[in-house]
């Protein structure tokens, strides 16, 4: 049995969202096998932040298992290889948008007896929180301050992520339109 753990991550997009996780099993040589042996997906119908899944393999031989978890429904990412994630497009974009969090994990393990394993899971791409140094910082810019959109042009942004080097691939400039911050609308109501 392999059971993956939650997302690893701090922020204000904490990844909660994240409710079903992809995965590949792949021999030891991942990046030259043309299919995985086996393949599929969980969902977190609890909505724990956990995975779990059984599988059944051959004894003896090393297996590469790669992870990907994102909002289900969501049609940012092409998933048919997870050794290569694709970013479907990146048109008509919005900041702070919490539906394109997606985490990631390879793990090679040696399978030699029934085993239970928990991975974590990372965030691919980045994540950009834009804050000030200081409380009193904010003060002296208006009175008071709220954010309550932003929007951001990024040159140098992945079009695809490759799980096994951990690196994104192919790069383009992409402007995210203007959005609600995740306290916009409750700082707009006050």
């Amino acid at each position: 049995a392999l059971v993956t753990g939650g997302p690893d991550t701090k922020t204000i997009a904490d990844g909660t969202n994240i409710d079903i996780l992809y995965y590949e099993v792949y021999g030891r040589d991942a990046e030259n096998m043309t299919a995985p042996y086996a393949e599929g997906s969980v969902e977190d119908k609890d909505r724990d932040g956990k995975f779990s899944l059984d599988l059944t393999l051959i004894i003896d031989q090393t297996y590469t298992f790669v992870f990907w978890a994102q909002v289900s429904g969501q049609n940012h990412y092409i998933t048919d290889d997870l050794r290569k994630v694709l970013i479907r497009s990146y048109d008509d974009e919005n900041a702070n948008d919490e539906s394109r969090a997606a985490f990631y994990a390879v793990k090679k393990i040696f399978v030699s007896k029934a085993l239970s394993e928990e991975i974590t899971l990372y965030r691919p791409f980045s994540q950009i929180n834009v804050g000030t140094s200081t409380y009193e910082t904010s003060l002296n810019c208006c009175d008071p301050l709220m954010v309550l959109a932003s929007s951001m042009s990024v040159n140098g942004t992945a079009e695809a992520f490759n799980t096994l080097t951990g690196k994104g691939e192919g790069y383009t400039k992409v402007t995210f339109n203007s959005a609600p911050t995740p306290n916009g609308a409750k700082d707009a109501s006050e």
